[in-house]
């Protein structure tokens, strides 16, 4: 599977440090341990069992994945954790080095607390759910971000970032490949030859092409107001059908039209061909 980037890498590093940055509330929210998980805490021996323990349940809440090896924990969320355990923040380096224990945590906290790893049949479901979401933001990138707070609120482990990205990229590509389909199905083989025309590249000065339709239209005075009538008068004679936009959102349609704008020979025309897209301690 062909993966396609959409963060770029001061995203994607803003995105592996977010707990480094996490204001009092979201502390709170992802990093306080109840009394249930006290109580489950309480039940491991050492005390650098039950120190890594918490940080691998808090780790899960948010960023939302398990200790990776080369990536840090900030300190003063161990020193949170420890102060709750009244433990020192020392002992998460003893806890870190025994790797069977690590694990066999980790998949205690799965099966207590109800999370699960992304598999083939998740990903279907979560492509339907992107679907339905994409036609609220502006950008695949906007849509990787409400997929990212929807998996963590499901308690799904995050996977790869770029699997993320991926998922992301497809369904946003997938809700555009529709919406054009049904605005170019809606044309008659007339209308897509005159909006062919339309894409052509001036050759007279008085020729009505798409640079001349989305010009300016100047000072206000007879002269533009003629202007603008000209311009109306050409899209009119396209006998386009308003109905063909139902069901597409409008924020989708400005995308559409926005990039069409900004490429007007390459990427136009839904008749000719699809759109183009472009201080802290070690977990180990």
């Amino acid at each position: 599977m062909n993966r396609h980037p959409i963060l770029s890498d001061a995203q994607r590093e803003a995105l592996e440090t977010a707990h480094f940055f996490l204001d009092e509330r979201e502390v709170t929210r992802y990093w306080t341990l109840s009394e249930q998980d006290l109580l489950r805490i309480e039940r491991r021996r050492r005390d650098s069992n039950r120190f890594g323990f918490a940080i691998q349940l808090c780790l899960l809440r948010y960023p939302g994945w398990p200790p990776q090896s080369r990536q840090r924990v900030p300190l003063s969320l161990l020193r949170y954790v420890g102060e709750q355990l009244e433990i020192q923040t020392d002992n998460i380096e003893e806890y870190f080095r025994r790797q069977p224990t690590r694990s066999e945590h980790l998949q205690e906290i799965i099966d207590l607390y109800g999370f699960r790893s992304y598999d083939e049949r998740l990903g279907e479901e979560l492509n339907s759910w992107l679907k339905s979401q994409a036609p609220r933001w502006a950008t695949p990138v906007g849509l990787f971000t409400a997929l990212l707070d929807h998996l963590r609120r499901r308690r799904i482990i995050l996977p790869a970032v770029s699997l993320i990205e991926h998922l992301a990229w497809r369904a946003y590509r997938e809700v555009e490949g529709e919406a054009l389909k049904q605005l170019a199905g809606s044309l008659r083989p007339l209308q897509r030859s005159e909006l062919d025309d339309l894409l052509m590249p001036a050759i007279e000065a008085e020729d009505h092409n798409l640079l001349w339709l989305r010009r300016p239209i100047g000072a206000p005075g007879a002269r533009g107001m003629n202007d603008l009538m000209d311009r109306m008068d050409l899209i009119r004679g396209f006998e386009l059908n308003p109905a063909a936009t139902e069901g597409v959102s409008p924020m989708l349609l400005r995308q559409l039209a926005a990039r069409g704008a900004r490429h007007p020979y390459n990427t136009c025309a839904t008749t000719r061909q699809k759109s183009a897209w472009g201080s802290s301690l070690p977990f180990y």
